[in-house]
């Protein structure tokens, strides 16, 4: 078996496997013959965990193993031995060896909430280690630590309602932004509390930014199994079955594009008060005053996403030096988020002080991989930087709109965009090729002009132009977010690729229309 800390940094074939288990409490598991059956076919295997059974089916696939911040705090070792104890010897001689007591007897070691979340993840990944069957390896394994809610046996877990799905949905997302997954597996057989049905919706919500990924093909989907086995009598076999199947398609947007919930990743906790509630309140305004500029560019990708129009999102991808700054930000986030729980070990409990929001954690993330796929062509400045000093130097080459935007993006969002947009792109190449010889001398053409008032009663305005009149949402949409006096089209000099690019400050003009 292998475990390794590090991610896989490179696009994959879209037959790349994912298997994720939830687990629970270990110290209770029994060793017997898991069986799963999958498509017609049995795997079996004997071992303490079902997670073994789907990585035997599926050897090649990539193993991400959920537990809980409430793993330290398991149950005293009991006496006795046994074949029904096997599992439970391993887990308490994995604790030992490494040196991890029962959290309700060794909170004044730790000195943060982070160790407490390191401890718990080589408590799995060395169970895992131990517990697996000789021959079979899990590829790459990675362990991912949810904060537990209430009691669940000597310390008690006092957080946000939020930060269990939140801190699983953007831990997934780091460990697999740069792959892509065509099939993910859910183990769900072995978790505690909310861990199954919260694991399900986040594999969802995993599918749909995986969709942005080039390797997968645009008449592909990523496929979701969930998996969960027969109650652990002692029986001498025990079934996997397959109990949910889906496709994912369509790439999820936030619907409700003014709600400042969807471009929030933090948020105070109104019932902590007290010093540490004041220091958590500090804080976060801190993080608020340093990325409130990135969070308007969430939103404006958002909006950008929400409707056809692929130019508007290369502009709003735009307004940050480097996409990769939506991913930071929710490195930030999360460790301020953990910098804010308190370990109270004389009242033996984990104060968490902030709250972290898992629509803005997956708006950011929706973000980061659209602005990855769409920052490839802009244009360098003179100076050799890629950021545009003003929306004249934000383009889009004409055979990008139909071939990589349309098909690879919009057509994901909507399968109503590709239309749109490739018929706009359609009607201006055309026109192009009728009375386009003046762009073959260097100069740009409004696309007022190139279409000489032509369209809807709407488009042909007065005598308005540059952008002197207000932008029409209906337009924007129906044009695929070129509405026409908005709009310039360009050659390369030398008789080269043809391009579109927003005349002044029409890019922000759109986007307020489009609220």
């Amino acid at each position: 078996m292998t475990i390794s800390g590090m991610t896989m940094s490179n696009h994959g074939s879209k037959d790349q496997e994912l298997i994720i288990a939830t687990w629970g409490a270990p110290w209770v598991w029994r060793k017997t013959k898991y069986v799963l059956h999958e498509e017609g076919v049995s795997e079996s295997v004997e071992s303490c965990s079902s997670v073994f059974a789907l990585a035997k089916k599926h050897k090649n696939a990539k193993v991400i193993i959920v537990g809980a911040d409430s793993l330290l705090d398991y149950e005293q070792r009991q006496n006795g031995r046994g074949d029904d104890q096997i599992c439970r010897d391993i887990f308490y001689e994995v604790a030992d060896k490494l040196g991890i007591e029962p959290l309700s007897k060794s909170m004044e070691k730790y000195s943060s909430y982070e160790e407490i979340i390191l401890d718990a993840k080589k408590l799995i990944s060395e169970t895992a280690k131990r517990m697996s069957p000789e021959g079979l390896m899990l590829n790459n394994m990675e362990a991912i630590i949810m904060p537990m809610l209430g009691k669940p046996s000597e310390v008690t877990f006092n957080g946000g309602p939020r930060d269990p799905f939140s801190v699983l949905l953007f831990e997934l997302f780091k460990i697999t932004k740069d792959s892509s997954f065509g099939k993910i597996y859910l183990d769900l057989s072995q978790g505690v509390n909310y861990m199954p049905s919260l694991l399900l919706q986040a594999a969802k919500m995993l599918a749909s930014l995986s969709l942005f990924d080039p390797s997968i093909d645009t008449k592909d989907v990523v496929e979701i199994k969930a998996f969960n086995s027969e109650p652990a009598r002692k029986l001498s076999e025990i079934a996997l079955h397959e109990i949910y199947w889906e496709n994912v398609g369509t790439i999820q947007v936030p619907l409700g594009l003014g709600d400042s919930r969807e471009i929030k990743v933090l948020d105070r906790r109104i019932e902590i008060k007290g010093d540490d509630g004041e220091k958590a309140v500090d804080s976060l305004k801190k993080f608020n005053e340093k990325y409130d500029k990135i969070k308007g560019s969430v939103s404006k990708v958002l909006k950008s996403l929400r409707y056809p129009v692929p130019l508007l999102l290369r502009y709003s991808c735009s307004t940050i030096e480097d996409y990769r700054e939506f991913l930071n930000a929710l490195d930030d986030a999360f460790s301020l988020w953990k910098e804010n729980t308190v370990i109270n070990s004389d009242g033996k409990r984990i104060e968490r002080r902030l709250e972290l929001n898992y629509w803005g954690l997956y708006s950011y993330s929706l973000s980061y991989k659209a602005c990855s796929q769409i920052k490839d062509s802009v244009r360098q400045n003179a100076d050799g930087s890629t950021k545009p000093q003003n929306s004249n130097d934000v383009i889009m080459y004409l055979d990008e709109f139909d071939k990589k935007i349309a098909r690879k993006i919009y057509r994901r969002v909507s399968r109503a965009f590709e239309p749109i947009i490739t018929n706009e792109v359609s009607n201006i190449d055309k026109k192009i090729e009728e009375k386009g010889e003046v762009l073959n001398k260097g100069e740009c053409l409004e696309l007022d002009e190139l279409f000489e008032k032509e369209g809807d009663s709407e488009e042909k305005g007065s005598s308005a132009s540059k952008g002197t009149r207000e932008p029409d949402r209906r337009i924007v949409i129906a044009h695929a977010g070129l509405q026409r006096e908005y709009v310039e089209v360009c050659r390369e000099k030398g008789g080269g690729r043809i391009y579109l690019r927003y005349i002044a400050d029409s890019p922000e003009r759109i986007l307020k229309i489009l609220e």
